[in-house]
């Protein structure tokens, strides 16, 4: 199987409706509260910082799947506005861009569309129902971002664990909340730095109800970890945790 070297390839503003014009609402409305959770504003609204810790992770999950060939079938299961898709694609016979935000949706396909992107698939789905693929299909999940805005772990573990592929790979990756630093951090880059996101989503942790030792445990009950990356600020502080996982 020919291997293909992988390497980010981050959308840009641009790329969007209306370049993103959205972000500069009030954060009034349902499209506006789904595009900042998703990673528009995350990227777009921040400061170096926080970018680069956005962007960390999508780049160490290139490195755990890197060299594997080609022709596979994907799922970016919480794929919010497709900022991972242009890097996915070079190893893709398919890509299946699954969210339950349809805004979301919206704003990726649109992406797609200009950048010319085939063998995309998009649908509006719940994680916490049983998926609408055949048992086995996936060679790889790409799941970033998305357990900890899930209350039922078990029941979404069981679904992704049940359209994988016996020698497939699930790429999970989670804030690590648990770690006192990481929460004053995210305070104080919401606050200062994305103050309408911080308006709109206070008191809510945007909306995050498991945290890093729940999500740990329920992988590990359901999933082989091969490899743990943490992307840290300094030795032992810990922000984000990556897991490559197999049946």
């Amino acid at each position: 199987m020919h291997k293909v070297k992988l390497k980010p390839i981050f959308p840009k503003r641009s790329d969007y409706p209306d370049n993103l014009e959205i972000l500069d609402a009030n954060g009034s409305s349902a499209a506006y509260r789904q595009i900042a959770e998703s990673s528009a504003s995350a990227y777009f609204e921040t400061n170096f910082l926080a970018r680069y810790f956005f962007k960390k992770r999508f780049q160490l999950t290139l490195e755990l799947i890197d060299n594997a060939g080609s022709g596979f079938e994907i799922l970016d299961a919480g794929c919010g506005i497709g900022f991972f898709l242009p890097s996915l694609t070079p190893i893709a016979k398919n890509i299946w861009a699954i969210d339950f935000a349809k805004y979301s949706l919206k704003y990726a396909k649109a992406m797609c569309k200009k950048r010319k992107m085939k063998k995309i698939h998009f649908k509006q789905i719940d994680l916490t129902r049983k998926l609408p693929f055949p048992a086995k299909k996936f060679d790889f999940i790409i799941f970033l971002s998305v357990f900890e805005h899930i209350k039922n772990l078990r029941k979404v573990a069981l679904n992704l664990k049940r359209v994988l592929k016996k020698d497939g790979i699930l790429i999970a990756g989670y804030p690590n909340e648990d770690n006192p630093i990481f929460r004053l951090f995210q305070l104080a880059e919401k606050k200062l730095l994305r103050p309408n996101v911080y308006k709109t989503f206070q008191g809510t942790k945007l909306i995050h109800v498991s945290y890093a030792h729940q999500i740990t445990a329920i992988l590990s009950k359901n999933f082989k970890i091969e490899k743990t990356v943490n992307i840290s600020l300094l030795p032992g502080i810990n922000f984000y945790i990556l897991k490559k996982c197999k049946l």
